[in-house]
């Protein structure tokens, strides 16, 4: 994973280790979780909000499907095991 190099604009941004990874990033710009797991939902809104990006959610695969193709997102985050 040390490999992997991240950017956002003009700036680039190496994975860390350390527990302060997500100190300093800001984006904007929204993502959309596709979820089932409320505890999962909570865990990934909570880290992208860290970083300035907004989060919506769908709590099932149909749901996701609907506001995937009504909204503009510059991510999907799926879960795998959705329903």
């Amino acid at each position: 994973m040390a490999d992997e190099i991240f950017f956002s604009g003009s700036k680039q941004y190496e994975p860390s280790t350390s527990s302060d990874t997500l100190q300093g990033l800001s984006l904007t710009g929204s993502v959309l979780v596709a979820a089932d797991n409320q505890k999962h939902q909570q865990l990934i809104i909570s880290y992208v909000n860290q970083i300035g990006i907004n989060a919506v959610v769908a709590d099932h695969g149909l749901d996701a499907v609907h506001k995937a193709l009504a909204g503009k997102y510059e991510l999907l985050i799926l879960d795998m095991q959705c329903q």
